[in-house]
């Protein structure tokens, strides 16, 4: 996923291009869906919109701590 200057708030594979305008896009998402909080990301393949606004960077460490537990985030 990327940004697109014209639509910072959204997160969009950078694969495609949307057949609307990004800054378009990007205020009618925001518009429809208020609860939540940007970025946007646009998810086509999975048809889904969710909010990115709680992720955080990763790092190896952090991974390699996610693997060893098996997949389990901690508090």
């Amino acid at each position: 996923l990327g940004r697109d200057p014209l639509a910072p708030s959204l997160l969009l594979p950078t694969h495609s291009e949307p057949s609307l305008n990004a800054a378009l896009l990007e205020r009618a998402l925001l518009a429809a869906f208020p609860a939540y909080p940007p970025p946007v990301a646009v998810l086509l393949s999975e048809q889904l919109i969710l909010s990115a606004s709680a992720a955080r960077p990763i790092s190896r460490a952090m991974l390699q701590d996610w693997l060893a537990n098996g997949g389990e985030v901690k508090p």
